[in-house]
């Protein structure tokens, strides 16, 4: 590759000059990403007029030129052990909650996957 270049730019090109022209361009494009991060990091919103945008206000609250997602409550409370359909090991329900089993007690952990919940509509 020395030698094409060479005859295409009259010049002894040297091997080392790929190192120093490859690692310049990698510095570069790495000093070019960052700034971009860092710019895009310093762009802010301000939600101090509500009208400007579009959401929906029964989830999302605009208040003080803040935007934050407002709390769901919890429409099905599980504390009956016939609610709580999801799979489990090493765990029991005892009155009112789940806890360890004593298989779970002796290995320190146990699991449980619950049911799917959306929208406050239990997926049974």
């Amino acid at each position: 590759m020395s030698r094409w270049l060479n005859r295409k730019l009259g010049t002894k090109w040297r091997p080392d000059a790929w190192a120093l022209l490859l690692g310049g361009s990698a510095f570069f494009l790495l000093l070019f990403s960052l700034s971009l991060i860092a710019l895009a990091s310093l762009t802010s919103w301000d939600f101090s007029n509500p009208a400007d945008y579009t959401f929906d206000s029964t989830k999302v609250e605009v208040k003080g030129g803040l935007a934050k997602l407002k709390p769901v409550p919890p429409s099905i409370i599980h504390d009956e052990e016939s609610e709580f359909s999801g799979t489990h090991s090493n765990t029991q329900w005892v009155t009112d909650h789940i806890e360890l089993d004593g298989d779970g007690l002796s290995t320190g952990s146990g699991t449980y996957i619950s049911q799917p919940i959306d929208s406050g509509v239990a997926g049974r």
